[in-house]
């Protein structure tokens, strides 16, 4: 049997828990679970405690009692054999002989002592080293326990904090360090695949526009609606480049274009002042017209707003798709970036 096996063995002998053992040996029941499925061994000192504690020495707690039996009958049979070849020699040197008249015959079997190997552990020396050996103090202090595999935290193997449930039910748990890795692989792998697709929609959705845009821009370059020079035809590049640029970059999300963009767009919603007019056929007319008109001004800025916060988008998606891509493919953590 193993020590483990054994320590399991004498514990439920005495009728004994794992809490039991461990408030009297000073540590955790965890520590003592360990000791019983082999995954961890006790130090001396605690295996001479837990003798004591089972009332068996330390060479039976490692070995097993078994082990002690085997040595005991092992001598028993080294003693049997050393007595039966001392009694052959002895009946042999008393065999008759041609000066001898009459066999000498042995009637009492001869005993020679053996005398044993095992070296016995003193019981009151055992007694005074517990009394003398400190109480076990825990190194660290225990901070919790981990909310995925239950292990005991402490600062040495702590991994991160993490708050879950509702709004109005939040709580704060614990992750162990090994834990905390693994949450922090999967959590990459899965913004490596949301980068993956949005990196692909991006683009193609990107190269569809910017696509249509060329062709646009080539058609008018081929009716003359706009002069063909060599100016014409580099705006006209930059353009299907920034186009294509700031598609990829709203659909990669790891960026700041999305939130410059809508924040621009924002202030072409402007509101209108209020209107006071009378109750009557002309002031009702008068009403509607002029709310009509506020409504074409208030279109007009929206869409020049818009145009404008379409040319900033664009303009600045042409220096930051570099940045973008290679975020998208090497850093897929700035995934949720703003």
């Amino acid at each position: 049997m193993s020590l483990g096996n054994n320590i399991k063995s004498l514990r439920e002998q005495v009728e004994m828990t794992q809490q039991d053992l461990a408030n009297l040996l000073h540590v955790t029941p965890q520590a003592v679970s360990r000791w019983e499925t082999n995954q961890v061994e006790p130090s001396i000192d605690t295996l001479i405690a837990m003798g004591k504690i089972f009332d068996v020495s330390v060479d039976q707690l490692i070995n097993g009692a078994s082990a002690s039996n085997a040595d005991e009958d092992e001598e028993e049979v080294i003693q049997e054999e050393i007595v039966e070849e001392e009694r052959e020699e002895i009946v042999n040197e008393s065999a008759p002989t041609p000066e001898a008249s009459k066999p000498q015959v042995i009637t009492q079997p001869i005993i020679i002592p053996v005398v044993s190997n095992k070296t016995e552990v003193n019981e009151a020396e055992v007694v005074e080293q517990i009394q003398k050996t400190p109480e076990i103090e825990p190194t660290e202090k225990k901070i919790g326990n981990c909310h995925s595999c239950g292990e005991d935290i402490y600062s040495s193997n702590y991994g991160s904090t993490r708050s879950i449930g509702r709004r109005h039910r939040r709580k704060k748990v614990l992750y162990c360090k090994g834990c905390h890795e693994r949450r922090e692989i999967a959590r990459i792998e899965h913004l490596s695949s949301l980068n993956k697709k949005a990196r692909t929609k991006g683009f193609i959705w990107g190269g569809v526009i910017a696509l249509a845009v060329l062709i646009i821009g080539i058609i008018l370059l081929a009716n003359q609606y706009i002069v063909p020079n060599a100016t014409s035809i580099i705006l006209l590049i930059l353009t299907t480049y920034a186009t294509f640029a700031f598609v990829f970059n709203l659909y990669a999300k790891n960026n700041f274009i999305e939130d410059v963009f809508l924040e621009v767009f924002s202030w072409g919603f402007v509101k209108m002042p209020g209107l006071i007019f009378s109750l009557s056929l002309g002031g009702i007319a008068w009403l509607i017209v002029v709310k009509i008109i506020f409504a074409i001004i208030a279109f007009l800025i929206g869409a020049a707003v818009g145009f404008a916060a379409l040319l900033i988008g664009m303009a600045l998606s042409m220096f930051v798709f570099p940045f973008a891509l290679y975020w998208s493919i090497k850093k897929p953590e700035k995934y949720t970036f703003g």
